[in-house]
């Protein structure tokens, strides 16, 4: 983990003289804003299927789209 954020963090100047600064704003922000809606879709379905036993993507699939589901998943 400690080097995955490292490099983020050197990468991160290269890339912005890269873009330019009105660019890579834009970007962090819209990456940002899509990890919270993705991690918001997944604490609703936490809470909604509390009761059930789900343990990947596959089951969460399953109960909310049915069986024939799995196969693309």
């Amino acid at each position: 983990m400690k080097m995955y954020v490292g490099v983020v963090f050197i990468s991160t100047s290269g890339c912005i003289s890269q873009v330019g600064i009105t660019t890579s704003i834009f970007g962090m922000v819209f990456v940002t804003a899509l990890n919270v809606y993705c991690v918001y879709i997944l604490l609703k379905a936490r809470n909604r299927f509390k009761h059930h036993k789900i343990v990947d993507i596959c089951d969460l699939a399953v109960m909310l789209y049915g069986e024939r589901s799995r196969i693309w998943m």
